[in-house]
């Protein structure tokens, strides 16, 4: 009983070790989003569906984050019709 214990009291320790180590990482990736003046935006890679984008890119793209996020067809709305086909190919 007492090793069971152990080991699960164990256990938890890692788990919340590694939960404030997420989270740290986390705040580190938002701080420098934030920050940049360069467009940042994090796609699922199999999908492409966008995640989440940095105020800078909503800057230089004049719009909200809402519109950008989603479907990637949102971003390429964007983009001038003769440029939308290569810049969706080059992904």
């Amino acid at each position: 009983m007492v090793r069971e214990a152990g080991e699960r009291t164990w256990a938890a320790a890692e788990r919340a070790g590694a939960e404030a180590a997420s989270r740290a990482s986390e705040e580190r990736f938002q701080q420098f989003a934030k920050a940049s003046a360069a467009g940042l935006w994090v796609r699922e890679a199999e999908t492409f569906t966008i995640e989440y984008v940095n105020p800078a890119i909503c800057t230089i793209y004049g719009t909200e984050p809402d519109a950008l996020l989603g479907e990637i067809r949102q971003w390429a709305s964007l983009i001038v019709p003769e440029d939308r086909q290569g810049a969706l190919s080059h992904l």
